[in-house]
Formats: C-alpha cells, sequence, structure tokens
C-alpha cells in the first residue's frame, strides 16, 4: 500500500479526495514541480522552489505565508518515510479551489505530495543510448507559461503516447516556428563541432532545473534556435532531466550519433553535478 500526502492529511493511494469540480481538473489550472530524493535530501530543492513560486504568480496562484520550503520539505520527509523509499521521484503540485470560469474566487490553497521508487541514488550515464522521434503533428508556443510545469499537459501525453507507437524512447516536440523546443520530459542539448548548443527559453521550452545547473557548470554553451536540419546533422544529442541526469540519444528518426563524442564530457559532468546536487 502506498500513500500521498494533501492538504496536511495523509492517505492511501485508492482514497480520492480531489473534488470533481476542482479547477485543477476542469482546466489544468495547476502547477508542479518534479523532483529527485537522493542520499537523504532533495536534489536542487531551492531551484525548485524558486520555479514553483514564479509558476504560481504566472497562473494568478495566492500561496499562503505558511507554503515555505522548510515546512514542504518537512511534509515531503513525512511521506517518503511512510512510503518506506530510500530514492524517491516526488512530484508537488499546488493549486485553488473549485468552480467554474466565472464564478467568485474559491482562494483555498491546494498541496499535494506523490512519490514513486526510483532505483539509482546518484545520477550515471545512460548505456544504451536513446532512440527518439519527431513529434510535430502539435506544437508547443512560447508564453508566459510555456517555462513552467503546468496542468496544461495534453501535447507532452500526445508526443508520449507517439513515441510508444513508434518504439522510441522519447519524443522531441517543436515550437509554432519549426524549430526544436525540447522532449517530453527533458531538455535537449547538441554538439556541432565541439560546441554545445540548446534551444533558448524563447524557444518555448521548459526552463529546467538540471539545464540551469548544466549550464552553469558549463558556461560556453550556447542558448540558439535549433532547427531540425541542425538537430539531425549534430554531431551528437543528449537530454538532461532532473531525475535522470544525463542521457546521449543514439538515434532520432533516421540519423545515428557517436556516444564518443559526449562520452568523456558527459562522464566529468554527472561528477560535478552529484557533487553539488
Amino acid at each position: 500500500m502506498m500513500y500521498y500526502f494533501f492538504n496536511n492529511k495523509i492517505y492511501t493511494n485508492d482514497q480520492l479526495v480531489i473534488s470533481n469540480e476542482s479547477k485543477a481538473f476542469r482546466y489544468g489550472a495547476l502547477v508542479f514541480e518534479t523532483m529527485k530524493w537522493a542520499n537523504g535530501k532533495m536534489n536542487f530543492f531551492d531551484a525548485h522552489m524558486e520555479r514553483l513560486a514564479a509558476a504560481a504568480v504566472a497562473i494568478n496562484l495566492v500561496i499562503p505565508k505558511l507554503f515555505t520550503p522548510p515546512i514542504i520539505l518537512q511534509h515531503i520527509k513525512k511521506i517518503i518515510d511512510k512510503n518506506c523509499l530510500q530514492t524517491a521521484r516526488v512530484r508537488l503540485t499546488v493549486f485553488n479551489g473549485n468552480g467554474g470560469l466565472f464564478d467568485a474566487a474559491d482562494d483555498t490553497f491546494n498541496v499535494l505530495i506523490e512519490t514513486y521508487h526510483l532505483e539509482n541514488n546518484n545520477y550515471q550515464l545512460n548505456e544504451n543510448g536513446l532512440d527518439l522521434c519527431c513529434y510535430q503533428e502539435i506544437t508547443k508556443p512560447h508564453n508566459k507559461l510555456s517555462a513552467f510545469k503546468t496542468g496544461n499537459h495534453l501535447l507532452y501525453l500526445l508526443a508520449a503516447q507517439y513515441a510508444k507507437q513508434q518504439k522510441c524512447n522519447e519524443a522531441i516536440i517543436f515550437n509554432e516556428k519549426g524549430s526544436v523546443s525540447e522532449t517530453t520530459i527533458s531538455n535537449i542539448f547538441i554538439v556541432i563541432n565541439n560546441q554545445i548548443i540548446t534551444p533558448s527559453i524563447t524557444d518555448g521550452c521548459i526552463d529546467g532545473i538540471f539545464r540551469k545547473k548544466f549550464i552553469s557548470i558549463l558556461p560556453n554553451v550556447i542558448e540558439q534556435t535549433i532547427t531540425k536540419e541542425m538537430l539531425l546533422k549534430a554531431d551528437a544529442v543528449f537530454l538532461t532531466n532532473t531525475i535522470k541526469g544525463i542521457q546521449w540519444v543514439k538515434k532520432i528518426d533516421d540519423a545515428t550519433f557517436d556516444f564518443a563524442n559526449i562520452n568523456t564530457i558527459a562522464n566529468q559532468l554527472i561528477i560535478k553535478i552529484n557533487n553539488i546536487s
């Protein structure tokens, strides 16, 4: 039996407590963070809380004064212990109350914490390269919400379903201009002539926590628009996210990539990331 935390109480996974009138359920009016708990601490916790606060402001969600990082961390530790987890993926979701589009504001502040088992404490480079595909049926716009994780995640679900149909690990998502934005669960980087390039925030990608840490360690990374042609002609491609760290890509559609181009740098970066996470 697994447990989750909702508004200062712990429930079993078979207990449903969110109303069918919830604006989070009806309209996707929520923001969330996906974090990694390992070695007795939360990786990059302060950075996650800063992004969550900015996302809440973007969707007009008023965070109460008692919702502080130390208190949230206490609740996370409580539910991790309750589920007897050593290493975990933690999803923290916040949202306001119930009602329709034009109903009077329901400012009830809701907090949901879910935890899931993970195998590895530290970040490790994947042994087998990822196989990606390009999903271009629906594109991602750039706006004030595009850098955050919100309840408007249907695009990612459809892209993930497409990847599964194509028997790929992930799908690459493009923006309205046809440029590379990100993948279903990761930020994306390419290597061309020893230069590391990643899409800028204005290309519509999530403002990834691991992405930021990666760029801070390697300040020579260029943030710029990546066309599909650049992507398929790159010397190497890799992905980053907070849960899995750095993952190298072996194949995108019919294009293949050489792991040797990033092996050394990737392993050096993983060591540095593990030391500061």
